[in-house]
């Protein structure tokens, strides 16, 4: 409530000083919100620390998080396959967002098709929860034909898809998928 200011004036270091109770008490959701406050503040190792005591309670949102930092290299040296087994545990999560990073991070090395299927996997079950990006990336392949069948109009839709989820980027995506059909016709 301090940290969001709800029923209660908002105060940072209200909000710190709870937050680390709970923490030390082993609460993980404690732990990645403490953690965000901390890299907001540059405290990115101490940061990592909580994300990462969070991540082996099971929390699939510091797993994720501390796959970001471990990618980036933020509060602790870049760990690409800590990263990838980070995401790999929040993926199967089922947390979008790491389905995603995954299947990205994925794509930088890919050269089978069983790789893109793999990839395109992970962008399907991000897509279908939501995510815009992953609709994107998705509709990428299915355009191309990497890792799925290639299928224009599946890419049409989800390219459509995300721009309706507000991934604007996608809206020229579309008006290329749409021009080229036309000429098609």
């Amino acid at each position: 409530m301090y940290l969001r200011g709800i029923g209660t004036p908002a105060s940072i270091p209200e909000a710190r000083r709870w937050l680390t109770l709970a923490a030390d008490q082993g609460h993980s959701a404690s732990m990645l919100l403490l953690g965000h406050l901390l890299l907001q503040e540059s405290a990115e190792a101490r940061a990592v620390e909580l994300f990462r005591q969070a991540a082996d309670l099971g929390n699939s949102d510091a797993q994720y998080n501390l796959g970001v930092c471990l990618r980036r290299g933020m509060g602790v040296a870049p760990d690409d396959q800590e990263a990838e087994r980070r995401y790999t545990a929040a993926a199967k999560q089922g947390h979008p967002s790491a389905q995603l990073a995954l299947g990205s991070m994925k794509a930088q090395t890919a050269t089978t098709d069983q790789e893109w299927a793999e990839i395109a996997n992970w962008y399907r079950m991000a897509s279908e929860a939501g995510h815009p990006t992953a609709m994107l990336s998705l509709a990428q392949l299915l355009e191309s034909g990497r890792g799925v069948p290639a299928d224009v109009e599946s890419a049409l839709r989800l390219y459509q898809r995300a721009v309706g989820a507000g991934l604007s980027e996608a809206a020229a995506e579309v008006e290329r998928v749409e021009a080229g059909m036309r000429k098609q016709s």
